[in-house]
């Protein structure tokens, strides 16, 4: 058997060398930009729940207590002229910013985590009725799920993570509506579909995707390069 030739074995080291540096340098790349587009995804989810606590905060100090107050717990309460004050001024809330899907009002039952529903404009709206999303003033919701909702009978708050209940995959922020005396009656809470969450972050899918690729081309270059100049000497 005929044994490798002297050239033949420096082409086989070069060859190793090479792909020992280029597949060294593909990991650190993938592995930085990993943790890079981790920070960047949390660092943009913070910054969508600060958001949805800010449009809350916002639209809880254009509501007035007292008014919200005197709206009756049951159907016929969406016909009193403070429900109807109070669901146009969410109504141009929600308009003003996008991508809001829901905006409503809850306060407290008797009954611990157990909250009612006082105004949810989506009832004026003819895409809400048709929709059946609605809610009408007295209808329960059980809230002893969300914690971060409850949360906001003591001040602004926001889901710590994507929640699911009855109208679907939502990100939300709370704040609490209080009356003249400074007292909290109840919670306006705002929320964003999954969908529209998962779009803003697209923008971050490709930045990575491009940079990913970028960094792999540069570490192939840069492989063939420092494995020339180190077997080179050798």
């Amino acid at each position: 058997m005929k044994k490798p030739s002297f050239a033949s074995k420096i082409k086989s080291f070069r060859v190793k060398v090479t792909l020992v540096l280029i597949v060294s340098m593909m990991f650190a790349v993938f592995l930085s930009n990993f943790f890079i587009y981790k920070f960047a995804l949390n660092a943009q989810f913070a910054q969508l729940r600060d958001k949805l606590k800010m449009v809350a905060q916002t639209a809880a100090l254009m509501v007035d207590g007292d008014e919200l107050d005197r709206v009756p717990l049951n159907k016929d309460g969406i016909n009193t002229p403070q429900y109807q004050d109070i669901a146009r001024i969410l109504l141009k809330i929600k308009e003003a910013n996008q991508p809001i899907r829901y905006i409503y009002t809850l306060r407290k039952t008797d009954k611990e985590g157990n909250l009612q529903f006082v105004v949810d404009p989506d009832s004026l709206t003819k895409a809400g009725r048709k929709a059946k999303f609605t809610s009408l003033p007295g209808d329960l919701y059980d809230a002893s799920r969300f914690p971060d909702l409850l949360a906001a009978f003591s001040g602004p708050s926001a889901d710590e993570a994507l929640s699911k209940d009855e109208w679907g995959v939502t990100l939300s922020g709370y704040a609490p509506i209080k009356d003249r005396s400074g007292n909290t009656i109840a919670i306006l809470g705002v929320d964003m579909m999954a969908s529209d969450v998962y779009l803003t972050q697209q923008a971050v899918h490709q930045r990575f995707q491009i940079v990913l690729l970028l960094g792999m081309a540069f570490s192939v270059l840069l492989g063939l390069l420092l494995s020339s100049r180190i077997t080179v000497p050798l």
